[in-house]
């Protein structure tokens, strides 16, 4: 722009300024961008993210009433350069000389004018949005293959037929969560899951070996199985219950190393065995 900002100059700068801020970004107006080489007052800087990746595109308005010449987009190229943005787009009113359009072929300069800009923009936003919905749709294809509550992954997926006419389906969580359409048990990580103090220990010797039963006690405790315990004592075989326990309410990607059981499960081998 040459000379003191004008009225209509303002307002074209703010009207490209609508364009970006309509779809979603960070614009800021008459904002210093600082390059390699020193400050540059920009007319209009666009910051947005891309992949997760932060983006800066620099924009210059040219409201004249003549054709923006070459020596103004090699400006705006050493600029978008030397601050290391991602893209510079001149806005003008009146178009742009053979020369300037040469000088941006095959480079990061958009030359355009705001209709065109606003066109574009628009576009783009019903395109970010036809990709909002597929992504919320598969993302509730995806749910069906999740825990609800934990978010863990589907394991098993078994056909159980209850009589010649119909069939249900057996859905077996890496959690352990059991759904047939109702919740057969519960997820270690629910409301529903029960305390280890809903257990009933009822300790028997056998062999030598002193075995400790978790009998469940509570309509909760009825949904879950806990290994049987066996030690040398009571208090080992207590142990074991209480370990076992403690491995199935240990989220899944926390590593588990007990007396007995690793995370993936298996447990230790008994020397006596």
């Amino acid at each position: 722009m040459n000379g003191q900002p004008t009225p209509e100059w303002r307002e074209f700068q703010h009207a490209v300024a609508a364009v970006f801020n309509a779809a979603g970004c960070d614009v800021r107006i008459e904002h210093p961008v600082e390059g390699a080489r020193g400050i540059h007052n920009v007319d209009v800087a666009v910051y947005f993210k891309k992949h997760g990746i932060e983006c800066l595109w620099i924009v210059e308005c040219k409201f004249w009433n003549t054709p923006v010449p070459k020596e103004k987009v090699l400006t705006l190229q050493t600029i978008v350069a030397d601050c290391g943005a991602d893209r510079g787009l001149m806005v003008s009113k009146c178009g742009f000389q053979s020369g300037a359009v040469r000088a941006a072929n095959k480079t990061n300069i958009t030359l355009t004018n705001l209709e065109d800009l606003s066109s574009y923009i628009d576009d783009k936003m019903v395109e970010i949005e036809s990709l909002r919905r597929q992504l919320a749709d598969t993302q509730e294809q995806l749910d069906d293959y999740l825990c609800p509550h934990c978010g863990a992954s589907l394991s098993e997926r078994t056909e159980i037929p209850y009589n010649d006419k119909h069939s249900g389906m057996i859905e077996i969580f890496e959690c352990g969560y059991q759904r047939d359409g109702a919740m057969i048990r519960p997820c270690p990580f629910s409301d529903e899951f029960p305390r280890l103090d809903e257990f009933d220990m009822q300790i028997h010797m056998e062999n030598g070996w002193y075995l400790c039963f978790p009998n469940p006690t509570t309509d909760k405790s009825r949904k879950v199985r806990l290994q049987t315990g066996r030690g040398s004592t009571e208090n080992e075989a207590r142990a074991m219950v209480a370990e076992h326990y403690a491995y199935l309410t240990t989220p899944l990607g926390q590593e588990f190393r007990g007396r007995w059981i690793f995370r993936s499960g298996q447990r230790k081998p008994d020397a006596s065995e």
